[in-house]
C-alpha cells in the first residue's frame, strides 16, 4: 500500500487522510497527539525507507521511543529529547544561505570541502 504513495501525495493530504494512511500501512492507529506534520514526516520516512530497502533497527527503536513519548502526551520537541543526530555520510552536500550568499559544504570520508578548501 505505501509503495503506491508518492511524497507529493503526503504533502497534499489532510491530517484525516494521513491518519487513515497511517492506520492502513502500520496496522495501528496513530497516537492521537501526533499533528498532521508529524504524521506526514513519519509516513515520508516509512516511504523513503521502504524504497531504500527498509529502515535500520536503530531507526525503528528511535521512532518507537518518539511514538511512545508522544502517546504519553509529550510535546513534539520533548518527545525527541536525548536523540543524537547521525553524522552526514561521504557525498552529502550541505547548503546554507547566510549573509545573502549560499554556502555549499561537501562531506568526504576524510573531511569536508567549503569554498574550494578542504
Amino acid at each position: 500500500m505505501l509503495s503506491e504513495v508518492r511524497l507529493a501525495d503526503l504533502r497534499d493530504a489532510t491530517a484525516a487522510e494521513l491518519r487513515v494512511l497511517w492506520t492502513q500501512t502500520r496496522d495501528a492507529s496513530p497516537p492521537p497527539t501526533l499533528s498532521g506534520r508529524l504524521l506526514r514526516l513519519g509516513l515520508a520516512l516509512d516511504l523513503q525507507a521502504a524504497r531504500a530497502g527498509g529502515e535500520t533497527v536503530a531507526d525503528r527503536r528511535s521512532w518507537a521511543g518518539i511514538e511512545a513519548r508522544r502517546s504519553a502526551g509529550a510535546a513534539p520537541r520533548s518527545a525527541m529529547s536525548g536523540m543524537v543526530p547521525g553524522s552526514p555520510g561521504a557525498g552529502t552536500r550541505l547548503l546554507r544561505s547566510w549573509g545573502g550568499e549560499v554556502h555549499e559544504v561537501i562531506v568526504h570520508d576524510d573531511g569536508v570541502d567549503w569554498k574550494g578548501r578542504r
